[in-house]
Order: C-alpha cells, then sequence, then structure tokens
C-alpha cells in the first residue's frame, strides 16, 4: 500500500470505530436484559355469543392429493359454550365421499377452543377431539395426527402438522 492510500485507510478505520462506539452507546451491558422471563400474554377480546359460520377449501395436489371442502357453523352462548356442526366432503386416490356431524366444547384462553366432533363418515360413527382458535373473521383448526384414547380419537401433541385456516363465510339457513 502506498503512502497516498495510507491516510485514507486509517481515516475510514477511525470512522467504522467511531459509528461502532456511537451505535453500541445504547445497547444494554448485559445481553440478557434483552429476554423477558414471563411474557404478558396480549389481551384477546372475547368472542361474542352469536352464530358463526366458516368454510375450509383444498385443492388436490402432488402434496396433498385430496380435495376438501368443509362447512363449519358455530353457535357460542354464555361467552364460552361452543356447539354446532360441521359437513364436508372429500375426494382423492384411495377416498371419497362425504362426513357430518356435530361440535360440542368450550372456548378457554386467548379463544382457543377444545370440542368434540361427533361424526359419521361413510356410514361409521366416531369422535374426535379437535382443537381450534376462533375469531369472528377466521377459524384456525390446529391439526396433529390422531391417535386412539378409548372410543375418542385426540390429537397426538408430539406430531403437530399444520394450521388449517377457515375464513367466515354467510351462514346457511
Amino acid at each position: 500500500m502506498n503512502k497516498k492510500n495510507i491516510i485514507p485507510f486509517i481515516f475510514a478505520i477511525g470512522a467504522m470505530v467511531a459509528f461502532l462506539i456511537i451505535t453500541n452507546k445504547n445497547a444494554p451491558k448485559n445481553p440478557e436484559q434483552n429476554v423477558i422471563e414471563n411474557p404478558t400474554p396480549a389481551h384477546v377480546a372475547k368472542i361474542p355469543d352469536g352464530k358463526y359460520c366458516y368454510q375450509y377449501s383444498q385443492k388436490a395436489t402432488f402434496e396433498a392429493p385430496y380435495a376438501v371442502e368443509e362447512y363449519v357453523q358455530l353457535s357460542i352462548t354464555q361467552g364460552i359454550i361452543v356447539s354446532g356442526v360441521k359437513i364436508g366432503s372429500q375426494s382423492g386416490p384411495d377416498l371419497s365421499g362425504g362426513y357430518d356431524g356435530t361440535i360440542s366444547g368450550t372456548i378457554g384462553d386467548n379463544n382457543n377452543m377444545v370440542v368434540i366432533f361427533a361424526h359419521t363418515i361413510d356410514g361409521s360413527k366416531g369422535q374426535e377431539q379437535e382443537e381450534y382458535t376462533i375469531s369472528p373473521e377466521l377459524l384456525v383448526k390446529h391439526r396433529y395426527t390422531l391417535k386412539e384414547d378409548g372410543p375418542l380419537l385426540v390429537p397426538n401433541k408430539d406430531t403437530f402438522l399444520r394450521d388449517m385456516m377457515y375464513p367466515k363465510v354467510e351462514c346457511r339457513e
């Protein structure tokens, strides 16, 4: 490096050091100061009593070879009691047909619902525990693989698959 280039080089290094000192001045001295041990959950407004309707649609793809249409109609009473119906159809490589049944359960903290879906699928009756989060505009199903717990199929919490979004729709009569 020749002498002409040393002065601008030293000036550039000095400017970078000054920049780092200025920008680091307000940084916490202890990195753990950025950690919140017990964050306070955001307040979630309760769902008003009433009737709410949602629909889920999935087109068949290579990764998910089943087309699914599902309609859910829920009634909320006393701010926490959920009852309703779910009607659906699915078609794919080894399965096609419809299903329907009733939903009953409760709304807990942060509008999380735990419900029992008592259904009939291809003439066979069964029951599944399902978990959702509800808002007036969107129902979100937290989908897990299921495992048997007596006569009931329940979510296997070790195998979360995905959230399924059910946008609000006009209720059918």
